[in-house]
């Protein structure tokens, strides 16, 4: 409760000894810019920086497996972030509603984007997905009206329902040849 009520937190060190942070640990910190997330953390939990609306630097150790959901939703000043090469999981409404967000890379790991994980983020303009995804579930970029062009690995075996619903700038999708 402390963080989420201290409103002027503008970065913070973490300790070396985490392996998890914990549901909302910095919900609603609005005033925070910058974190860290030191090795050895593998699992960011739901809605850790939910609403730190001014947070623009977030990066993440390679020790990293999986983004919780809602973790960065609402991080409207967040513009690009690197997700490592650990990560299998970002997911559902991960980074839902980060208008600012224009691009991002995809680790080679990543197997899976949950539902509405990048809702709204109508900042990104174009995105790749590595050999090895599997699943992009329901809506996972529904409403990315800045979305021109998305290619789709051959091995995706799961298209959630409205994946690109309301992606009005959206002039290109190259889909798998065995779909």
């Amino acid at each position: 409760d402390f963080l989420a009520d201290n409103l002027l937190l503008l970065g913070i060190t973490l300790p070396e000894s985490l392996e998890m942070i914990h549901e909302s640990a910095f919900v609603g910190c609005s005033s925070l810019k910058s974190i860290t997330v030191p090795e050895g953390v593998t699992t960011l939990c739901a809605y850790v920086f939910s609403g730190a609306n001014y947070l623009e630097e977030v990066i993440l150790p390679e020790s990293l497996k999986t983004i919780g959901g809602s973790a960065l939703a609402g991080c409207v000043r967040l513009k690009s972030i690197e997700i490592p090469d650990s990560v299998t999981e970002i997911r559902s409404g991960a980074f839902n509603g980060c208008t600012g967000l224009t691009s991002i890379d995809f680790p080679a790991s990543l197997t899976v984007i949950g539902s509405r994980a990048f809702y709204g983020c109508t900042g990104l303009t174009s995105m790749s997905f590595p050999e090895g995804i599997t699943k992009l579930d329901y809506e996972a970029f529904y409403g990315c009206t800045g979305l021109t062009e998305v290619q789709l690995p051959d091995s995706m075996t799961y298209f959630g329902y409205n994946l690109f619903q309301n992606c009005t700038g959206l002039q290109s999708i190259n889909y798998p040849a065995d779909l």
